[in-house]
């Protein structure tokens, strides 16, 4: 009886788990470190056709001060108001495939 009372006492307890993985801290920044106050941050042109991933890229852009400007071909660039407007060599018939002629059409993009 003592020995299995000594042996019921001396049951080791099972191993803790690991503790979680150490989470990595994101931090944003919102404001300008004095040594870049001149700075304007980069713009960024997108002529997209699905309005999801470029409002990713405004939302993780604009604290750092980026500027994106969004002249979406999207058919539901009405939800985001950034449908585009003021594009002439770009459109919806020709902005996937470039055309019948696509060298014409990369030509008169950079005229």
């Amino acid at each position: 009886v003592e020995l299995a009372r000594a042996q019921a006492e001396h049951i080791e307890a099972p191993p803790e788990p690991p503790p979680p993985p150490r989470q990595q801290r994101r931090e944003v920044l919102t404001t300008k470190p004095e040594s870049q106050k001149d700075y304007r941050g980069y713009t960024f042109w997108s002529s997209d056709f699905h309005i999801s991933p470029i409002a990713d890229l405004k939302d993780l852009f604009a604290p750092m001060g980026m500027r994106i400007i969004d002249e979406s071909l999207s058919g539901h660039c009405h939800l985001k108001k950034t449908c585009s407007r003021n594009l002439k060599v770009i459109t919806k018939q020709n902005g996937i495939t470039l055309g019948q002629c696509p060298n014409q059409l990369r030509r008169k993009f950079f005229e």
